[in-house]
């Protein structure tokens, strides 16, 4: 079990995210443990097709504790017990046919047994210091498979830039190619030096220190606050509502965006921006839509005057109804705002199902078409 301090600043931070705060438990709420509580890792963070196992270790030493002490206490504590514990807690995982989990804010999850299929293990320590010490970057184990290792102040570095699990899945597939690599990643080349690799999308190009600068430009993304704002607003909204509509509708809307790849989430971001400046200055716009093909899942923003407010929702639901058949997609997540004094007002919609020949939706569409015929993009 990971030390008492770093568990409750772990805890901290994966309650300050609104996809972790949903998405993540402690490994006693597995069920079914045949196995005793120090044999399981620390937390997971569970989406659908998306699991992380995290691992933490705390050295309880001096910050001048020699380098033999550290290399005798990493490989005991940090390698041994965490490949071992992560490994018991992948195969855990991978004998569910399904699971259902209670979070932290008492709403009830659920995971098929394909939703839990591709676990990845990072193993997270804490020292205060390394006295010349260089711990690896990561191990393998045929219990475990490729393990990720880094400091605990790495990874809440990394989160501060990759928000989602799904971008911060894509950086540890990243990691895990580049660490892969013939040629070892030089000791200079830091953890913020790769993750401006990845920022810069140059996967290919040889790991470099001089990313570690470059990759800081990355933290004034002006879509980056509106993005906050709106995740925010959803979790006040599920904090407000019975358990079977967070199930079904917000929990769902929160799995959709927290599966989006870097490319439609940027663009979300962006449709996001746009439209509450139009909200602000209290102008009506046609919807921003944006797709996301590997999921079958549809976008829709729809940012409208204050007029807006007395038709809002059966607005959105018309035109939610229209954009998921007319592009076919399975699922669509929609959202309007508008301005209700002082204050800006948003609605969300979730929707699923079939898409069955619609003659008068089809009429709709031709004669007075509701979405802009440019400049939208469906990303990969």
């Amino acid at each position: 079990m990971g030390s008492r301090r770093l568990l409750q600043d772990i805890t901290a931070h994966l309650n300050a995210n609104a996809f972790t705060r949903t998405f993540s438990f402690s490994s006693s709420q597995l069920p079914g443990r045949a196995a005793p509580p120090g044999d399981l890792a620390d937390r997971l963070i569970l989406v659908d097709g998306i699991e992380l196992i995290l691992q933490l270790s705390e050295h309880e030493g001096r910050a001048n504790a020699r380098a033999a002490d550290l290399e005798r206490w990493f490989a005991g504590e940090v390698l041994k017990k965490g490949v071992d514990q992560i490994g018991s807690t992948l195969e855990l995982l991978r004998s569910y046919l399904g699971i259902s989990i209670v979070n932290s804010s008492g709403h009830r999850v659920s995971y098929s047994r394909e939703g839990l299929s591709d676990p990845v293990g990072i193993i997270l320590y804490r020292t205060a210091g390394l006295g010349g010490f260089l711990p690896p970057r990561f191990t393998r184990s045929r219990h475990a498979g490729f393990v990720h290792i880094m400091r605990d102040s790495e990874y809440f570095a990394i989160c501060e830039y990759l928000v989602t699990p799904s971008e911060l899945a894509d950086y540890l597939r990243f990691r895990q190619e580049i660490l892969s690599r013939p040629h070892r990643v030089p000791p200079t080349v830091s953890e913020t030096a790769l993750l401006g690799q990845y920022l810069f999308e140059e996967q290919d190009a040889p790991p470099d220190a001089r990313y570690e600068t470059a990759g800081r430009s990355f933290k004034g993304d002006p879509g980056a606050w509106v993005f906050s704002y709106m995740l925010e607003n959803l979790s006040t909204q599920m904090a407000r509502r019975d358990e079977e509509s967070v199930e079904s509708v917000y929990q769902r809307i929160l799995v959709e965006i927290a599966r989006l790849g870097r490319y439609q989430l940027r663009e979300l971001r962006a449709q996001l921006r746009l439209s509450l400046e139009a909200v602000r200055a209290d102008r009506f716009e046609l919807p921003y839509r944006v797709t996301s093909l590997p999921t079958q899942c549809g976008f829709l923003v729809l940012p409208g005057s204050a007029e807006l407010r007395l038709r809002a929702r059966e607005t959105l639901e018309s035109l939610a109804t229209a954009s998921k058949y007319e592009l076919q997609l399975e699922k669509q997540v929609s959202v309007a705002m508008w301005r209700s004094g002082q204050i800006i007002d948003i609605d969300w919609l979730y929707t699923e199902g079939p898409n069955p020949p619609n003659e008068d939706l089809d009429r709709s569409l031709e004669t007075a078409y509701p979405f802009r015929r440019t400049s939208e993009r469906s990303p990969q």
